[in-house]
């Protein structure tokens, strides 16, 4: 995995998404749109050139893929 160029606004973006599972609600706590969000999470993906997030297959949201969670491990020691 990658990490040139991660910056702390698309890591906490990251953080959000997997606390509320929504692009919505993590725009909302973060004080962006969604749009914005979902842009960010994007341009993560393409950084470290995987998938982190993926949709629920119940539709009910989003999770985090397994590089997701190793990311989210890393960002939130970084955020503490």
């Amino acid at each position: 995995m990658r990490t040139d160029g991660i910056t702390l606004k698309q890591l906490r973006s990251l953080i959000a998404i997997a606390r509320t599972g929504s692009l919505t609600q993590a725009a909302a706590v973060l004080n962006q749109t969604p749009p914005t969000i979902h842009s960010q999470i994007k341009n993560l993906e393409m950084g470290v050139g995987q998938p982190l997030m993926a949709r629920a297959t119940d539709g009910s949201g989003f999770h985090p893929t397994q590089a997701g969670e190793v990311l989210l491990a890393a960002a939130h020691r970084i955020e503490a």
